[in-house]
């Protein structure tokens, strides 16, 4: 009985060494595990005690020094080092954990940060619009380019010489913040100074020296200071920092402003303006709004476009426009000229059709359009003129064979009606014989001649209400 007795004992004690060996054991690889999986680990064990050792009595026991935890290095499971951005971005990691911070890492092209760590698609938005004689151009907010229409001289800028219904990109822009389509070219302003223009170069419509047209964009010579550029028909002009103005091209009728009857493939300084604030060339003249809220006109004059009563019929330096004091913008047609005024009126002289008037006669002397107030922008086509109203709609006058009014019909109008379909436009440009609006949300609307493909719908049928441009 009594070997039974110590046989249960020493049973006992070996399998209370076993449970303890175990659990050690155990104990041991949770913490290996934990180490591997990217955590912290700090021990804070003390040497173990033998099971079959007795604890000296200590009645005041000292106490134990806390251990100086040690951090161990972290790798997140790509192999990113701990608070390192992961070349996957917006990964970070953190903790142990990949986790989004683009505010930290950014991240990859054509994405932008939103709310510190969201990648989301960068919009692309629609600054501007520029319509040409044939063609229309759009300038996106990551300053490129984008045109469709007529391309018999490249004036689309995309490498060839054919006509496209829908935009295509402008080869070799990306730091645009200014475009105007011209009547076979086009110009854009750079955000250093510079202006490039492709297109009919014929009578030097490029500025770079010569006379060869380019379907690619070409640096113009001698400009590194504009602030606005406006391409004209066959002439562009621009503003420069200083307030001067230069222009280069077509210079019949003297509407380069030099003084002379030439052209040149070169800018070549405006006489004795020092304070432009505006500059709007077109077919056969050109005006300019002064800072004092005058205007200053040059060119030809045979339907007294020019609007003084002392200029002669080709006017070769600019000479103030009678009885306009408080323009806040201008904006020159085939054969007449418009103003808006700070009163948000606008009045127009020159050839009696495009005068929104009313009257049958043409008129040196700037007179009230019918109808037009809260007029916000202007702007002319050869041969119409359209007014974006401060309500987001627009109002245009003049010609319209080709439904470049937008009121549905094909009916010439001497007086202002309003384009159908459009209530919150935010900027309007107009060809020849097309107009374009870009709006509110971003996208832009187009209406009248789509011989070329101009109004950028997929088509090349003319249109007399607006419709939207494709593949913006």
């Amino acid at each position: 009985m009594i070997g039974i007795v110590i046989a249960l004992v020493v049973a006992g004690l070996v399998a209370g060494g076993l449970y303890y060996y175990l659990s050690k054991q155990i104990q041991e690889a949770s913490e290996i595990v934990k180490k591997y999986s990217g955590e912290i680990i700090v021990s804070t064990s003390t040497p173990s005690q033998t099971s079959n050792s007795t604890p000296t009595p200590n009645p005041s026991p000292s106490p134990s020094p806390t251990p100086t935890p040690t951090p161990i290095v972290q790798k997140c499971t790509d192999g990113t080092p701990y608070s390192q951005c992961s070349t996957n971005k917006p990964k970070y990691c953190e903790n142990g954990n990949l986790v989004n911070k683009c505010s930290v890492c950014g991240c990859s092209e054509g994405m932008s940060c939103r709310n510190d760590n969201i990648c989301v698609k960068t919009d692309l938005q629609i600054t501007q619009i520029g319509a040409g004689g044939g063609h229309t151009c759009a300038l996106l907010n990551n300053g490129t380019i984008k045109c469709w229409g007529l391309n018999d001289f490249g004036q689309i800028g995309d490498g060839t010489k054919n006509n496209s219904n829908l935009p295509a990109s402008v080869l070799g822009i990306d730091m645009a913040i200014g475009v105007s389509g011209g009547g076979w070219n086009t110009c854009a302003l750079l955000n250093n100074g510079t202006i490039k223009c492709w297109g009919l170069n014929y009578y030097g419509a490029l500025g770079n020296g010569n006379n060869i047209d380019s379907s690619t964009p070409v640096s113009v010579l001698g400009i590194d200071s504009a602030v606005q550029i406006d391409a004209g028909c066959r002439h562009p002009c621009v503003i420069l920092s200083n307030n001067s103005i230069k222009c280069w091209g077509d210079g019949s009728y003297g509407k380069l402003g030099d003084g002379r009857n030439l052209s040149s493939n070169v800018p070549v300084e405006v006489v004795g303006i020092s304070d432009a604030t505006q500059i709007s060339p077109k077919s056969h003249h050109t005006c300019t709004r002064l800072s004092d809220g005058t205007i200053k006109c040059w060119g030809r004059n045979t339907d007294k476009q020019i609007g003084s009563t002392e200029a002669e019929l080709w006017q070769l330096t600019p000479i103030k426009v009678d009885d306009i004091n408080n323009a806040s913008e201008v904006a020159v047609g085939n054969i007449h000229s418009c103003a808006r005024l700070q009163d948000e009126t606008v009045k127009c002289w020159g050839a009696v059709a495009q005068l929104g008037s009313g009257r049958s006669d043409d008129s040196i002397e700037p007179l009230v359009v019918s109808g037009i107030n809260r007029a916000a922008e202007i702007k002319t086509g050869n041969w119409h003129t359209c007014v974006r109203i401060s309500d987001g709609t627009i109002k245009c006058w003049g010609q319209n064979e080709k439904g470049q009014l937008g009121d549905g019909t094909n009916t010439y109008r001497a007086t202002p009606v309003e384009v159908k379909g459009i209530n919150n436009a935010v900027g309007i440009s107009l060809g020849d014989f097309h107009s374009c609006a870009r709006l509110q949300d971003e996208t832009v609307k187009c209406w009248g001649n789509n011989q070329y493909g101009q109004l950028g719908d997929g088509t090349n049928i003319s249109r007399n209400t607006p419709v939207s441009v494709l593949g913006l």
